[in-house]
């Protein structure tokens, strides 16, 4: 009897932690919004599957996709980033919520610099009217 009594107590309390868990998970998992910057579309995010896969269906009037990561392969968030036209006019500076950033520009060519714990990468980017620009940012750890 003390053998099911043990048993019965360690399914109660793993109820218990699923059901205080759950608010928990949801809270994690937010919604991909698009947002503006100085009349530029754009959305960041991508942590989990879930998000990237969101932002795939939802990107797809998008003509610049950014991606961030370290050479070991992790992703990597809270990137600052900044986006300049050929005449070096800021178009779009902002904070990544996640490894994946798409934005909304004219056709053009543009310099991108993406700031990741204090080290700065910058890119040349060409993006057209038509399908998307893919430019990928990776970092020594």
């Amino acid at each position: 009897m003390t053998g099911k009594l043990a048993t019965m107590l360690n399914i109660s309390l793993l109820l218990v932690f699923v059901a205080l868990a759950g608010p928990v998970c949801k809270a994690v998992a937010q919604e991909i919004e698009a947002k503006n910057y100085g009349g530029i579309a754009y959305m960041s995010g991508g942590i989990g599957l879930d998000e990237r896969e969101q932002m795939e269906r939802m990107g797809e009037g998008y003509n610049l996709k950014l991606i961030f990561a370290v050479q070991q392969g992790n992703f990597v968030a809270d990137v600052q980033v900044t986006i300049t036209d050929g005449s070096g006019k800021t178009l779009l500076t902002v904070v990544s919520d996640g490894p994946w950033l798409y934005a909304k520009l004219p056709a053009g060519a543009y310099t991108i610099a993406a700031t990741h714990l204090g080290q700065t990468i910058s890119k040349p980017a060409k993006v057209g009217a038509s399908g998307r620009s893919q430019v990928s940012f990776v970092w020594a750890r």
